[in-house]
Protein backbone atom coordinates (compact mmCIF):
# COMPACT_ATOMS: atom_id res chain seq x y z
CA UNK A 1 0.00 0.00 0.00
CA UNK A 2 2.61 2.62 1.45
CA UNK A 3 4.69 1.57 -2.29
CA UNK A 4 1.26 2.51 -4.21
CA UNK A 5 1.20 5.96 -2.33
CA UNK A 6 4.85 6.87 -3.18
CA UNK A 7 4.21 5.55 -6.85
CA UNK A 8 1.44 8.25 -6.80
CA UNK A 9 3.23 10.91 -5.31
CA UNK A 10 5.52 10.77 -7.60
CA UNK A 11 3.37 10.36 -10.80
CA UNK A 12 1.95 13.14 -9.59
CA UNK A 13 5.16 15.28 -8.84
CA UNK A 14 6.22 14.20 -12.67
CA UNK A 15 2.83 15.80 -13.99
CA UNK A 16 3.26 18.69 -12.30
CA UNK A 17 6.58 19.19 -13.79
CA UNK A 18 4.61 18.60 -17.40
CA UNK A 19 1.94 20.76 -16.55
CA UNK A 20 4.18 24.04 -16.17
CA UNK A 21 6.32 23.30 -18.45
CA UNK A 22 3.18 23.38 -20.96
CA UNK A 23 1.50 26.31 -19.44
CA UNK A 24 5.24 27.70 -20.22
CA UNK A 25 5.41 26.70 -23.78
CA UNK A 26 2.00 27.70 -24.27
CA UNK A 27 2.57 31.33 -22.97
CA UNK A 28 5.55 31.69 -25.82
CA UNK A 29 3.68 30.44 -28.16
CA UNK A 30 1.02 32.68 -27.40
CA UNK A 31 2.98 36.08 -27.28
CA UNK A 32 5.05 34.32 -30.63
CA UNK A 33 0.89 34.75 -32.13
CA UNK A 34 0.76 38.36 -30.50
CA UNK A 35 3.53 39.55 -32.07
CA UNK A 36 3.01 38.43 -35.48
CA UNK A 37 -0.54 39.59 -35.21
CA UNK A 38 0.94 42.74 -34.54
CA UNK A 39 3.63 42.99 -37.25
CA UNK A 40 0.29 41.89 -39.76
CA UNK A 41 -1.56 44.82 -38.20
CA UNK A 42 1.92 47.65 -38.88
CA UNK A 43 2.76 46.09 -41.98
CA UNK A 44 -0.11 47.85 -44.22
CA UNK A 45 0.96 51.07 -42.83
CA UNK A 46 3.09 51.49 -45.73
CA UNK A 47 0.27 52.12 -48.23
CA UNK A 48 -1.88 54.40 -46.80
CA UNK A 49 0.44 57.36 -46.95
CA UNK A 50 0.99 56.21 -50.48
CA UNK A 51 -3.04 56.50 -51.24
CA UNK A 52 -3.15 59.77 -49.21
CA UNK A 53 -0.66 61.20 -51.86
CA UNK A 54 -2.28 59.61 -54.57
CA UNK A 55 -5.33 61.35 -53.24
CA UNK A 56 -4.12 64.76 -52.99
CA UNK A 57 -3.22 64.71 -56.71
CA UNK A 58 -6.12 63.17 -58.66
CA UNK A 59 -9.73 64.58 -58.65
CA UNK A 60 -13.39 63.37 -58.14
CA UNK A 61 -13.63 63.47 -61.61
CA UNK A 62 -10.84 61.06 -62.02
CA UNK A 63 -12.01 58.49 -59.52
CA UNK A 64 -15.21 58.46 -61.13
CA UNK A 65 -14.11 57.73 -64.52
CA UNK A 66 -11.58 55.29 -63.41
CA UNK A 67 -14.59 53.53 -61.56
CA UNK A 68 -17.76 54.18 -63.52
CA UNK A 69 -18.28 49.91 -64.15
CA UNK A 70 -18.09 50.16 -60.37
CA UNK A 71 -20.66 52.29 -59.65
CA UNK A 72 -23.51 50.93 -58.21
CA UNK A 73 -26.77 51.14 -60.56
CA UNK A 74 -30.00 52.01 -59.75
CA UNK A 75 -33.62 50.74 -61.35
CA UNK A 76 -33.76 52.77 -64.25
CA UNK A 77 -30.16 51.97 -64.68
CA UNK A 78 -30.59 48.64 -64.63
CA UNK A 79 -33.61 48.80 -66.99
CA UNK A 80 -31.22 50.68 -69.61
CA UNK A 81 -28.80 48.67 -71.87
CA UNK A 82 -25.47 47.84 -70.13
CA UNK A 83 -23.26 48.59 -73.30
CA UNK A 84 -24.31 52.35 -73.27
CA UNK A 85 -23.10 54.86 -70.66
Amino acid sequence: MEAKRIAMQNNAKERDREREANVKRYKEEELKEVEADNLKTLQPGFVKPMMMEHAENTSVEDRIKRNIYNIQRTNAALEKKFTQH
